[in-house]
């Protein structure tokens, strides 16, 4: 929670017994303090009622200016929030100066990354990134409290208690969050390129990956599902496609766009298939025996 206070400081004025009104920000990432500019004397300040004396011929005046700096602040954090956008102590402070700091925040800059690579990226790969997004969504909503982060605020510390998150609150694998992790790494470099940010947080931050032993069915088994008796429609079609990747070699993605126009005969006569492995973009025939 945002608090705001106004205070009379003696120090650093020209003019004896006089205070410089200061305004101290606390409760976002960092504590602000901003100075009103406005130097009454010190007896003048109300300090219960936080505004200038009514015995000053200029009260009214500087009483407004403080209301209208409070007003200010707390319409900017209103407006914010509404829009579900970053809150932090540079950007306010920029907007006290009057400067333009607007700068994309972590979620920001991954949905950037997203919409930016839509062309470049499979639609799996996508859905990854798209997962990685409501992640993190997650992690800053539920833990740190906030609905975004500045990129420049992101560590090792950061990073690290991220991890742990993904173990622990998403009970998510080492290699998951590997993988998790190194998409992550893309959407920081592309910060870095844009110049966004300087540092690099993943210099000494390291993910590790566990060698996983995957087993495979024997001939008797993909036989036995061969001849199983299956009466649901679509459980059948899955059932046949499973089939077809495990004598052909095919993966589902290259299943999923084979078409009859990838269909050919060899010289032999017989027909074969010729396509582009969607992964590795190679060149690959496979011969129907039927």
């Amino acid at each position: 929670m945002v608090k705001l206070y106004f205070l009379c400081c003696s120090y650093r004025t020209r003019l004896k017994d006089h205070g410089i009104i200061k305004l101290r920000i606390a409760g976002l990432d960092k504590q602000i303090n901003h100075s009103t500019r406005i130097c009454i004397p010190i007896s003048d300040w109300d300090v219960k009622k936080v505004q200038v004396k009514a015995r000053n011929p200029q009260c009214f005046v500087l009483n407004k200016q403080i209301n209208d700096l409070r007003s200010n602040i707390l319409g900017w954090i209103e407006t914010r929030t509404k829009n579900n956008e970053l809150i932090s102590a540079d950007l306010l402070k920029a907007h006290l100066n009057g400067e333009s700091k607007e700068t994309l925040g972590l979620l920001a800059m991954i949905q950037y990354y997203i919409d930016t690579n839509k062309v470049r990226l499979s639609v799996g790969t996508q859905k990854q990134y798209i997962s990685i997004h409501a992640k993190m969504s997650r992690y800053l909503n539920n833990r740190l409290l906030v609905p975004d982060i500045l990129l420049s605020r992101l560590n090792y510390r950061f990073l690290n208690d991220y991890r742990l998150y993904l173990e622990s609150g998403c009970a998510n694998g080492p290699n998951t969050i590997d993988r998790d992790i190194k998409r992550l790494k893309a959407v920081i470099h592309l910060a870095q390129k844009l110049e966004i940010i300087k540092d690099d947080p993943f210099k000494n931050f390291k993910s590790q990956t566990v060698v996983t032993h995957r087993a495979t069915l024997n001939t008797a088994e993909i036989g036995l599902i061969e001849e199983l008796d299956i009466q649901h429609t679509t459980m059948n079609l899955v059932r046949d496609t499973f089939l077809f990747m495990c004598y052909t070699g095919l993966a589902y993605s290259d299943l999923r766009n084979l078409g009859y126009h990838q269909i050919f005969k060899s010289i032999a006569g017989k027909r074969i298939i010729k396509l582009q492995r969607h992964k590795t973009d190679e060149h690959c025939m496979v011969p129907l025996i039927v």
